[in-house]
């Protein structure tokens, strides 16, 4: 899944070119925004969980959405439909976005090329909620995976569930739901354009761009990190692909670097 955008450095051009799209848009206009024809993956945001109303005004769900799309367009993998019939069942495990517990899904249908999104938001205050928060780990925002719990079927079909057609598990992930959780006690900017940005507040956008892209594995799979070595740790200023002269892509936050023989569209690192 993630190999097809492992390696580009044109997601940010990608976030800039769409922020000066939506510059002439109006934001309560933006959830009537048309899914591109070329899309092969496509994030379905499903709202059930959002007790609070955190994503109850449209203008947020249209700049979450917006994420999704800016995402979706650099995948071009296809996932398999996931379809339990009375033959063949599964039950998986996904986090409550709004509470620091599990919930157990029975049988849920994906279809093809669809990865679901659970997304929803903590609070973030002094007291018990903030101790909840400490405990489960969840700074601005944090995404976490579903785990199957039990299957029933063919060996084709857990086969499916894993991989979703794609490589066999542990060379990629096949995404199939995933829980986002923000922080209400953050000072997010919703505006789908730089307008309001300044020191005091937090880009809405970017962060869930990011957080999208930990669903698709990126820093938090075994996948993810058999692509990567820490052989040669980064320690250096910010670089990039055009000024590193070793020409390999660093990942910063990790103290690694991509390993030898990783493809981009265009060069080997």
């Amino acid at each position: 899944m993630f190999r097809s955008i492992v390696g580009s450095v044109r997601l940010k051009a990608a976030l800039r070119r769409a922020r000066r799209a939506c510059a002439a848009i109006r934001t309560d206009r933006l959830e009537q925004l048309e899914s591109r024809a070329l899309l092969s993956v496509t994030f379905r945001f499903d709202y059930r969980y959002d007790k609070s109303g955190y994503f109850r005004d449209p203008a947020r769900r249209a700049v979450l959405e917006l994420a999704g799309h800016l995402v979706a367009d650099r995948i071009d993998s296809h996932l398999e439909a996931i379809r339990p019939t009375a033959r063949r069942s599964w039950t998986t495990k996904i986090r409550n976005p709004e509470a620091n517990r599990s919930v157990i899904l029975k049988n849920p249908k994906i279809a093809a090329d669809e990865i679901i999104v659970y997304p929803g938001a903590t609070k973030k205050e002094q007291g018990e909620d903030q101790l909840e928060l400490e405990k489960a780990k969840v700074g601005v925002a944090l995404t976490v995976p579903d785990v199957i719990q039990t299957v029933k079927g063919t060996s084709a079909w857990k086969r499916s569930l894993m991989t979703r057609g794609l490589v066999a598990p542990g060379d990629d992930i096949a995404p199939r739901i995933v829980s986002i959780v923000f922080t209400r006690g953050y000072a997010f900017n919703f505006s789908p354009t730089t307008e309001g940005l300044n020191g005091s507040n937090r880009d809405f956008l970017t962060t869930a761009v990011h957080e999208l892209g930990h669903a698709l594995g990126f820093g938090i799979s075994d996948a993810f990190n058999r692509l990567r070595t820490t052989a040669r740790p980064f320690s250096g200023g910010p670089t990039s692909w055009g000024r590193t002269r070793s020409r390999r892509i660093s990942t910063r936050r990790f103290r690694c670097r991509w390993k030898a023989g990783r493809r981009t569209e265009a060069t080997t690192s």
